[in-house]
C-alpha cells in the first residue's frame, strides 16, 4: 500500500473541512500530495495527517498480509527493534518500576515477553490475527481488535505504550482517550512515532536530487505525521498532562556505515535537545501522565 507516485508540494492557502485527528479542529492546509492521496496540516496542532484515509478494510488487509508473510526486510527490521525496545524499555522503568503494562499494536509480542521478563504484568492489543495467536502461544494474553473495544476495566493499567503505532491510527485522540480511562491517575503513556520534520527535511533534500522521497512518509499506511508540537497537542487534549517528547532511539540497520551515522545523530540531536529543548532526530520518544 506504500505509493512511489511523485511528491508536489502545495501552496494553496485554502482551508478544508477535513477535520483532524489530533485537536478536531477544521482548519488545515494542503502540506503534500501523494498520487490520489492529500496529506493536510492543521493549522491549529501541527499534525499534518492522510486524507482520504483507505478504510477499515483496506488497513486490516494490508497488516493481516503483512504477518502472514512477512518480506526478508520486515523480518530484519524485528530483529534489530531489540536494542530499540530495551531502551523505551529502559526509560519506563525509569519512572514506573513495576505494575501492569498494555502494549498497543503488539505484534507478536517481543516487547511484552522483554517486559514480562523485568517482572511487570503484560497484555497485548493487536489487529491482525497471527501475532495474536502468536502471543497466546508464548502466554502472553492478548486481544485481537482495537484498543476501543478491548476488555480492560477503567482505572486498572499503569502503563500503556505504542511503539510505533500512533501514526498508524484512523483516530488517535479517540484512542489515547481510551487509554486516558484505562490509566491509574499517576499512570503513563509511552510512544514512539517517526519525527515529520526530519522526514519532510529528507524528502526536500532527494526531491532537490530528482529523487522521489514519498516513500519516507509511507502514505497511506501512515495516517498521521507527529511533530513534537503534534504529539504533545494530542496528549494534552486526550486528557494528560507532563507530556515530553525527546529524540527517540535509532533503529539498527545492516550496513555497519548508516548505523554508525544514525547513532551519530542520535548523540547530536539528543544533546540538542537537552541543551534548546529542540527535536530534530528521526524519530521522537514521547512520555505523559494521566491526570
Amino acid at each position: 500500500m506504500t505509493l512511489n507516485a511523485s511528491v508536489e508540494r502545495s501552496d494553496s492557502r485554502s482551508s478544508t473541512l477535513a477535520r483532524c485527528p489530533c485537536c478536531e479542529a477544521t482548519a488545515a492546509r494542503v502540506f503534500l500530495v501523494v498520487g490520489k492521496y492529500r496529506m493536510l496540516r492543521c493549522a491549529v496542532c501541527d499534525l499534518v495527517y492522510v486524507y482520504p484515509q483507505p478504510t477499515d478494510d483496506e488497513l486490516s488487509a494490508f497488516y493481516e498480509s503483512y504477518f502472514e508473510a512477512p518480506s526478508a526486510d520486515a523480518v530484519r527490521l524485528a530483529e534489530n527493534r531489540e536494542p530499540v525496545l530495551r531502551s523505551c524499555l529502559g526509560r519506563i522503568q525509569g519512572l514506573v518500576s513495576t505494575g501492569s503494562m498494555v502494549d498497543v499494536g503488539a505484534a507478536h509480542g517481543d516487547y511484552l515477553e522483554m517486559a514480562r521478563s523485568a517482572g511487570y504484568g503484560v497484555f497485548g492489543i493487536e489487529l491482525a490475527s497471527q501475532p495474536c495467536s502468536d502471543m497466546l502461544t508464548r502466554g502472553i494474553p492478548c486481544y485481537n481488535g482495537s484498543l476501543e473495544d478491548a476488555p480492560i476495566e477503567r482505572s486498572s493499567v499503569d502503563v500503556i505504550t505504542f511503539w510505533d503505532t500512533l501514526e498508524h491510527l484512523p483516530e488517535p485522540l479517540v484512542t489515547l482517550r481510551k487509554a486516558r480511562d484505562i490509566l491509574r491517575p499517576g499512570g503513563y503513556a509511552f510512544a514512539t512515532v517517526p519525527n515529520r520534520r526530519f522526514q519532510t527535511a529528507l524528502v526536500d533534500a532527494e526531491r532537490l536530487l530528482g529523487r522521489d522521497g514519498s516513500r519516507r512518509f509511507e502514505v497511506p499506511v501512515h495516517l498521521n505525521h507527529f511533530s513534537a508540537r503534534a504529539l504533545r497537542a494530542v496528549l494534552e487534549h486526550a486528557g494528560f498532562e507532563d507530556a515530553r517528547v525527546r529524540p527517540g532511539y535509532p533503529s539498527p540497520v545492516r550496513r555497519r556505515l548508516v548505523h554508525n551515522a544514525k547513532r551519530s545523530l542520535y548523540t547530536l540531536a539528543s544533546a540538542a535537545n537537552t541543551l534548546t529543548g529542540v527535536n530534530f532526530g528521526n524519530s521522537l520518544f514521547l512520555s505523559a501522565r494521566a491526570t
